[in-house]
């Protein structure tokens, strides 16, 4: 029997250890790069400087509210980037320059191109007066989501129901048993192979300095680099640019202005910070489309932080994929300039 308890003492002093260090290091809940990628949370204060932003009063509408006006300066249609709630583009559209705005729920839809062009078919600008529409679409799913567009769907807004989405990282981060045996093991290989993909997540080196974190590491997600090739096609980018442009002209007779805004990728915002690109693809999604005749308004993000130098720190969050309240901040002053022009 003494035996038997110094095995079984052999085996759990192990797990043991390995289930302190990950309860120590690993976060759960903030940034969906760290989460996925099992990267040891090295600075948990660092979002209580944003406590402030993330805490504001939600002052847009959104389309599952049981009251909701039928006249709005911006309806807002996107994807993550657009479910950012008191710190998003729309709450400071609203409340630092007095837009009415109501947002479809991404939760209530998978596919922005598909949703918007599904409402116009299904009569939604001509029971609601919209002014402006925003259309957000991430960098990496640009061209992907337009790939499965039924241009004839329709859609009436009151049927809409909840759709199941596959976030970063999935149900199995809630797992402890998966927490206990990847992060070790993610964290040796991240050493051994500094330059791999690990866990869907990539970490490269920094020349500079983007961040308020002591960390010279850019953490981003694979799909931002698998998909460059995907979104470097001229073809398929010019068949977006020209159904964007005959719904445009639909929407205009319905007095609506159509705002397009791709958001570029974490790794693409900040290539030109990295020491190396080693291994990766020129992404040409926005020179590319900057060759475009393009008959509705376009933010291009990436455009605007060369030309005016947003020397932010945190513009996106260091540990996750997207931006923080500073680079949304940043993106609201933006749109509001086409909004009102």
């Amino acid at each position: 029997m003494k035996r038997f308890f110094i095995k079984l003492l052999a085996l759990a002093i192990p797990f043991g250890i390995l289930l302190i260090i990950t309860y120590l290091n690993y976060e759960s809940e903030k940034g969906d790069l760290i989460r996925i990628g099992y990267i040891p949370n090295s600075f948990p204060d660092y979002r209580n400087k944003f406590e402030s932003e993330l805490s504001r009063k939600i002052s847009f509408d959104k389309l599952s509210s049981d009251s909701i006006n039928r006249e709005y300066d911006v309806l807002t249609i996107g994807d993550s980037f657009s479910e950012q709630g008191a710190a998003g583009y729309q709450n400071y559209l609203a409340s630092i320059y007095g837009k009415s705005v109501l947002h479809l729920d991404n939760s209530l839809h998978s596919n922005p191109f598909q949703v918007l062009i599904s409402l116009k078919n299904g009569g939604f600008f001509e029971e609601f007066k919209i002014k402006n529409v925003i259309l957000e679409v991430v960098e990496r799913h640009f061209i992907e989501n337009f790939m499965q567009l039924k241009i004839d769907s329709s859609i009436n807004y009151k049927s809409f129901n909840p759709v199941l989405k596959n976030n970063l990282g999935g149900e199995e981060m809630s797992q402890l048993s998966n927490r206990i045996l990847k992060f070790p093991y993610y964290a040796i290989n991240r050493k051994l192979y500094p330059k791999e993909l690990v866990s869907l997540v990539y970490a490269r080196k920094l020349k500079n300095k983007p961040f308020s974190v002591a960390e010279n590491t850019l953490y981003f997600y694979h799909l931002d680099v698998a998909n460059i090739a995907l979104n470097n096609s001229m073809d398929k980018l010019q068949n977006i640019n020209n159904v964007l442009n005959d719904f445009n002209n639909k929407l205009e007779n319905s007095g609506v202005n159509l705002i397009v805004f791709p958001v570029p990728d974490k790794y693409h915002f900040y290539k030109d910070d990295l020491e190396d690109t080693d291994g990766f693809v020129k992404p040409l999604l926005f020179s590319n489309y900057a060759k475009l005749n393009k008959e509705y308004a376009f933010l291009d993000l990436l455009d605007a932080q060369e030309n005016q130098e947003f020397n932010i720190l945190d513009f996106y969050y260091y540990d996750d994929s997207h931006w923080s309240p500073e680079g949304s901040k940043v993106v609201a002053e933006q749109l509001v300039e086409l909004v009102e022009n």
